[in-house]
């Protein structure tokens, strides 16, 4: 899938198979991304929110901390 620039806000990604799939520069706002890998999906210049980052943070295996 190739969909760069796209605009994708609220979508439910969970179920998801996206490896090598192209999100650049899209709008994932609102969307669920527990399902992106950000190693094998490409995120460059997506416009997301905090709290997708942190989700996508969790899934690099990051721990996050006050």
């Amino acid at each position: 899938m190739r969909g760069p620039d796209g605009v994708l806000t609220s979508v439910d990604f969970a179920n998801a198979t996206l490896a090598n799939t192209d999100f650049r520069r899209a709008d994932l706002r609102g969307s669920v991304l527990t399902a992106f890998d950000p190693r094998v999906v490409d995120l460059g210049d997506a416009i997301i929110t905090a709290d997708q980052a942190v989700d996508l943070a969790e899934s690099l295996g990051l721990s996050i901390r006050n």
